[in-house]
C-alpha cells in the first residue's frame, strides 16, 4: 500500500487545484548522460542543479527552443488522473482514508477537466525534433472514474 501512496502523493502535488495539472518535469536537455541524483548538475538556465522546467498542461502547443508539440487538449492527461485517482482512493480508502477522500474528489475534478478541453496533451522537446506523440485521449481512462462514481454498478 506504501507503494502506491507513494506514487500518488507525486501524482497529487503535480495537480495542486482543480484545473491546474502539469505532465512533465524536466525535457530533453536532461538526457545528458547517467548520473546519480546527489551529481545532477544538469543547467536549465537557471544555474546547474538548481531546478527543471515543470509544464502546465494548457491544452494548447507548448514551444521550447524551436520545437513545438501538436497539443490539442488536455483530456489525455486528466484522465489519466482522474483514473489513478479514482482507483488509488478504492483501494486506500481503508488504509489512508482522509487521502483517499482527497484524491477521489480530485478525479471527478480531473474528469471534469478532461470534458472541457477534449484532445490529447504532449510533452515538449527543446533540443530533440521528437517528442513522445500522443494523440490518443479517447481510450478507457474514463471508466474507472466512471465506476468510483457509480459504486452501485457491479465489476
Amino acid at each position: 500500500m506504501d507503494e502506491i501512496k507513494w506514487g500518488l502523493d507525486w501524482l497529487n502535488r503535480m495537480n495542486p487545484a482543480p484545473g491546474e495539472l502539469y505532465n512533465q518535469i524536466a525535457d530533453d536537455r536532461d538526457h545528458a548522460g547517467m548520473r546519480l541524483p546527489n551529481k545532477d548538475m544538469v543547467d536549465y538556465g537557471y544555474g546547474p542543479g538548481k531546478g527543471r522546467p515543470v509544464y502546465f498542461c494548457s491544452g494548447t502547443p507548448q514551444v521550447r527552443g524551436k520545437f513545438m508539440n501538436a497539443t490539442t487538449g488536455v483530456a489525455s492527461t486528466a484522465g489519466k488522473y482522474a483514473s489513478c485517482f479514482a482507483l488509488g482512493a478504492r483501494i486506500l480508502k481503508n488504509y489512508y482514508p482522509q487521502f483517499a477522500a482527497e484524491i477521489g474528489a480530485k478525479a471527478d475534478a480531473a474528469y471534469q477537466e478532461g470534458v472541457k478541453k477534449p484532445g490529447a496533451c504532449q510533452t515538449a522537446s527543446v533540443v530533440s525534433p521528437y517528442i513522445y506523440e500522443e494523440d490518443n485521449w479517447v481510450t478507457t481512462w474514463n471508466l474507472e472514474q466512471w465506476s468510483y462514481t457509480n459504486p452501485q454498478v457491479k465489476r
